[in-house]
């Protein structure tokens, strides 16, 4: 990565205590000491590191707000409540994302088939949030 030039910037986009303590982000960050880190919505307690910012939605403040947008997601998993921040770089039109990923397959899963009986009505439905209107599945 250093050939690539300097670091500025380390983001923690999810909210698993297990990316935040001393097994990744900490000792990530202790390479890169210059760096500053952007955090994801959660309790912000002593993380071992300098937290330079809490991720938000369409955070203009944020250095790379003109060329990429961020979007808090939320969902319940069986352990309950959590939440990722979602990029997407407009110039290339890709989208980042970690634990967030799954497998969208051509046909409406099984759970869905009760929310219409359209084909494709479901697709896009996910991603039809304020912000969004330029990703398609």
């Amino acid at each position: 990565m250093k050939k690539l030039g300097e670091l500025k910037y380390v983001v923690l986009p999810t909210t698993g205590l297990e990316h935040k303590t001393e097994i990744f982000m900490k000792p990530f960050m202790s390479y890169f000491p210059n760096a500053k880190a952007y955090v994801g919505v959660f309790d912000v307690y002593d993380l071992g590191f300098k937290v330079e910012g809490v991720l938000q939605d369409m955070d203009p403040n944020v250095p790379w707000s003109k060329e990429i947008e961020q979007k808090v997601v939320y969902a319940e998993v069986g352990i309950g409540k959590t939440s990722e921040v979602a990029f997407f770089h407009k110039k290339s039109s890709t989208l980042f994302v970690t634990d967030a990923v799954i497998f969208i397959p051509p046909e409406a899963p099984e759970v869905l088939q009760a929310y219409g009986e359209e084909e494709n009505k479901w697709k896009g439905e996910a991603l039809r949030q304020p912000g969004y209107e330029n990703f398609h599945l």
